[in-house]
């Protein structure tokens, strides 16, 4: 079987199949930022149409690529196409403007410990508990229930002001509400006690290339309630929903933020040697990053509030979020950090002032 470009436009491709085999049922369908399908989103999708299919909702400025197989009437899965690569256009350039205000403060948000994902919107094999393991491989896939792709998390009920969902294939028009309660069926009910509106799922818009898409949701006040609900609207490729994490918790902050502090560097899990002869043996791997910064200029009062309890909470060894600069706008996506917290260093030599040393392994 193969897969072929028949048409494209600049958010929607249309993929053509020859050579099925007979007794084919449907054909799946698996979209990803990476040719070999690994350490990066690629959900599984189907069709009924053995000719002609549309994917629609793709990224701007973006490269896809594409494999199907074959699936019989008996539930037989065949070999994997030929990989199809796609390439998308540019459509709206993002305002790179300088903005007057460039700082805001920084969010350090330890994950509040979620103890169930009780009745939520998922694909089999990929549960919305995935959402809590600071895992790459292991993913939530969802099919839409309704209008929209949710999942519903348990928590002790202590204050949540920050909410997360990092490394999604969320579309340019995807949107998000979260909402609250202090009962389950209050949650899914027609009134919960706390909920936003839909809001742009995006952290930023018109982003172009990037292999997954973060949400930020920010709530005007802390808000004590034990069960929470996140609803993903609008189109998606292929109509499933994927995404590989979720935070709730609390964020600590600090306008403190030393801009000349921040360091940044590529953490790859892959490996390559070259033997006597300078041929490579390269083994690909997860690809994150690692960034260094500083709050400092810090009372003892602004310390003790804001970071001292981080230390217990997360040590090095639970992942937290983190946003060394929280200022909305085009760049506020590619700032946010998700990983484990290094040991850091606090000093106030021979100064009633602290500086905080951050830094973060982060997956994302």
């Amino acid at each position: 079987m193969f897969v072929g470009l028949a048409g494209s436009t600049a958010t929607s491709a249309d993929l053509s199949f020859s050579d099925v085999p007979a007794g084919t049922l449907l054909v799946e369908i698996q979209l990803a930022y990476r040719s070999d399908f690994q350490w990066c989103l690629a959900p599984i999708f189907r069709t009924t149409n053995l000719n002609v299919t549309t994917v629609s909702a793709l990224n701007q400025a973006a490269r896809y690529f594409v494999r199907a197989r074959p699936v019989s009437t008996g539930g037989i899965e065949g070999d994997w196409s030929p990989t199809l690569g796609i390439s998308t256009p540019a459509t709206a350039l993002r305002n790179l403007a300088p903005q007057p205000v460039m700082i805001e403060p920084a969010l350090i948000v330890p994950a509040e410990p979620v103890l169930d994902w009780p009745d939520s919107n998922e694909i089999g094999g990929h549960p919305a508990r995935a959402l809590g393991r600071d895992d790459p491989q292991s993913t939530w896939w969802a099919n839409r229930a309704g209008a929209n792709f949710a999942f519903n998390a348990r928590m002790s009920g202590a204050p949540i002001d920050t909410i997360a969902v990092l490394e999604s294939n969320a579309s340019e028009s995807s949107t998000i509400r979260v909402k609250a309660d202090g009962s389950f069926a209050g949650l899914v009910g027609s009134s919960p006690a706390f909920s936003t509106a839909f809001a742009p799922f995006r952290a930023s818009a018109g982003l172009p290339g990037r292999k997954a898409y973060h949400s930020l949701v920010r709530l005007p006040a802390p808000q004590r309630y034990e069960y929470w609900r996140v609803e993903i609207g609008g189109p998606v490729p292929g109509e499933v929903f994927a995404a590989t994490y979720a935070v709730f918790g609390l964020a600590h902050s600090s306008r403190n933020f030393a801009s000349d502090s921040k360091s940044e560097t590529v953490l790859d899990a892959g490996s390559v040697e070259r033997d006597r002869s300078g041929n490579p043996t390269r083994v690909a791997g997860h690809r994150g990053r690692t960034v260094e910064f500083e709050i400092q200029n810090m009372t003892e009062a602004q310390y003790e509030g804001a970071f001292e309890q981080i230390r217990w909470l997360t040590g090095t060894t639970d992942p937290a979020l983190v946003v060394p600069n929280s200022k909305p706008g085009v760049f506020l996506h590619d700032r946010i950090l998700y990983g484990l917290l290094g040991p850091g260093r606090a000093t106030n030599t021979y100064s009633p002032r602290f500086t905080q040393g951050f830094s973060v392994s982060s997956l994302i």
